[in-house]
């Protein structure tokens, strides 16, 4: 073999085993990709039940909302019921007073007396 060949062969040896080395690296940057690819379908997993979690949260605060608004709308007819039961309670009061002034407070306590052991009465048969 020439001087010519021998350098080319050395050559061809250096460049095989260059390729070699970078078939090495190419293998641990695939085997790196691949790592990373499994921590990315982790994370992409880990966004689902993120994403998962803020429905049922928004679909909970859109519940409240609702919630709220019928008891907001429940409490305007409370309110009023006790408004005008407080209105009719003073009305009633006002004519209690009335009465009282009419018939003087002895009458009033002897039919008050009168109707309670009228009660009492019914009560014990």
């Amino acid at each position: 073999m020439s001087k010519f060949e021998e350098n080319v062969m050395k050559l061809l040896g250096e460049i095989n085993s260059r390729l070699d080395k970078m078939d090495e690296k190419f293998a641990g940057i695939d085997s790196q990709f691949d790592k990373v690819n499994e921590k990315f379908t982790g994370i992409d997993s880990r966004f689902d039940k993120v994403d998962e979690k803020f429905v049922e949260m928004n679909d909970r605060f859109e519940k409240l909302e609702t919630d709220i608004e019928e008891i907001k709308a429940e409490n305007q007819f409370i309110k009023r019921a006790v408004l005008e039961t407080n209105d009719g309670v003073k009305t009633i009061s006002e004519d209690q007073k009335s009465i009282h002034e009419i018939l003087g407070e002895h009458d009033v306590s002897i039919r008050t007396l009168r109707r309670k052991s009228a009660l009492i009465e019914e009560y014990e048969l």
